[in-house]
C-alpha cells in the first residue's frame, strides 16, 4: 500500500494512493464494513496505532473500492476513491518525533571532511519545519546558503523501547523520502561555535526545511530497502546518485541505538542520511525558482520548489 494523508475542501483525509486515484478510508470503511470505525482512520498515527488489523482492513477496502469502481458509471457520487481536486500533504502531518542521522554515507563524510561516527549521531527536526509534495520550500532571509540532503526516511508502526536490532522490522511501518534542508550559514559550517559546536537546532529546523512524503510505502510491498537506487536533482540537473546499501549504520541499528532511551511510537519519522553531492561541497545552493526532485527507487518522487522569503515590513 501506499498510505497517504491527502488535502481537499480544506480537510486533511487518510487514504491509499492508487493507479485509480486515493481511496478515502473513512467513505470506504463507512460504505463497505462499519461506520462505528471510521475514527480509527482520522489520521495517520491514530491508523498506525491500530496495528495489524487496520492494515488488514485497509487493504480490503482498497480492494473492494477498486472493484466497486469498475462496476459503476465513472464519476459516481457514491464512489470511495478521489481522482482530483485534492493535495497530497506529509503522510504524517504532526508526528511525535523527526530524527535524522548525521554523516551515514562514507562518501557524505569525506565530501564534508568529517569521519563517519563510531555509533549513530541524530539531530531532530521539529514539526514546524515539516512540508509535503508540491510544497514551497522558504528560504528564510537570514540565510544564504540553504543546502538539500536527500534521505530515504521509514516510519514507526509500533510503539516500543530497548528493541533488538533483529526484531526492528516488526516496529517499521513502511517507507518514505525525507529532503533534509539545512542552512548552512545559520548551523555554523564550516567552523560551527569553539565551544558547542554546530547550531543544529537552527540550521537544520527552519520552517518548511522537512518536505516529506509523498506518501509511506508499507513494509509489506517494500520488504527491504537495501539496495535502493537514491537520486536528486536540481532543475532536472543530477546533484545526488547513490545507492542505500552505502549507509553506514542500517535500519536495525538505528532503532536498536535510539530505542535504548527514547520510546519509539506510531508515526515517528526517522530518516537515514544523505549521500554524497550536497550543495556545500560545490558551493551551489539552492534558489528561488529552482525544483527539486527526490527519488527513491519503488517510493516515488519528491517534488518541491524553492522561494525566498519576503521579510516582514518594518
Amino acid at each position: 500500500m501506499k498510505l497517504v494523508t491527502y488535502s481537499i475542501l480544506g480537510e486533511d483525509r487518510l487514504g491509499a494512493y492508487t493507479q485509480e486515484g486515493i481511496v478515502d478510508f473513512k467513505y470506504a470503511c463507512a460504505r463497505f464494513h462499519d461506520s462505528s470505525m471510521v475514527d480509527r482512520f482520522e489520521d495517520m498515527r491514530s491508523f498506525l496505532e491500530w496495528g495489524d488489523e487496520g492494515m488488514a482492513l485497509a487493504r480490503n477496502l482498497i480492494a473492494t473500492s477498486i472493484r466497486d469502481l469498475k462496476n459503476n458509471e465513472p464519476g459516481s457520487p457514491d464512489s470511495c476513491i478521489v481522482s482530483r481536486g485534492y493535495k497530497i500533504r506529509p503522510p504524517v502531518t504532526r508526528p511525535d518525533k523527526i530524527m535524522c542521522p548525521a554523516v551515514n554515507y562514507v562518501e557524505h563524510g569525506k565530501e564534508s571532511g568529517t569521519t563517519p561516527p563510531s555509533e549513530p549521531y541524530f539531530f531532530a527536526k521539529f514539526v514546524n519545519s515539516l512540508i509535503g509534495q508540491d510544497d514551497t520550500i522558504i528560504i528564510p532571509a537570514a540565510s544564504k546558503m540553504p543546502d538539500y540532503e536527500l534521505e530515504l526516511a521509514f516510519v514507526i508502526g509500533k510503539k516500543g523501547k530497548h528493541i533488538k536490532r533483529e526484531n526492528a522490522y516488526d516496529y517499521v511501518a513502511g517507507y518514505t523520502i525525507l529532503n533534509d534542508i539545512s542552512f548552512r550559514d545559520l548551523q555554523g559550517w564550516p567552523r560551527g561555535h569553539p565551544v558547542f559546536g554546530s547550531h543544529w537546532l537552527i540550521g537544520k529546523s527552519a520552517d518548511t526545511a522537512c518536505p516529506v512524503g509523498p506518501w509511506i510505502v508499507t513494509r509489506d510491498e517494500l520488504p527491504s530497502v537495501y539496495p535502493l537506487r537514491i537520486k536528486l536533482s536540481i532543475n532536472g540537473v543530477t546533484k545526488q546518485d547513490s545507492d542505500t546499501s552505502l549507509q553506514v549504520f542500517k535500519i536495525p541499528e538505528m532503532i536498536e541505538f535510539l530505542s535504548r532511551v527514547i520510546t519509539l511510537v506510531p508515526g515517528d519519522i526517522i530518516s537515514t542520511g544523505t549521500p554524497a553531492g550536497v550543495g556545500r561541497t560545490s558551493g551551489v545552493f539552492l534558489k528561488e525558482g529552482d525544483t527539486v526532485e527526490c527519488e527513491i527507487e519503488k517510493i516515488g518522487i519528491l517534488r518541491n520548489r524553492v522561494k525566498n522569503e519576503t521579510p516582514p515590513r518594518q
